[in-house]
C-alpha cells in the first residue's frame, strides 16, 4: 500500500518537474538562439558579408 502510493507520488512529481523543466529549457534555448542569431547578424554586417 505504502509502496504503491510512493510510486504514484514519484511519478506525479516527475511529470510536474518534467513539464516545468521542459518549458523553461525551451524558453532558454529560444533566448540563446535569438541572441546567437543577433550576434551572427551583427558580425556578418560588420565584416561586409
Amino acid at each position: 500500500m505504502c509502496n504503491e502510493k510512493f510510486k504514484s507520488n514519484l511519478l506525479q512529481n516527475y511529470c510536474i518537474v518534467w513539464a516545468i523543466f521542459g518549458k523553461t529549457s525551451k524558453s532558454i534555448v529560444q533566448k540563446i538562439s535569438k541572441i546567437s542569431r543577433k550576434c551572427c547578424f551583427f558580425k556578418s554586417g560588420q565584416n561586409g558579408y
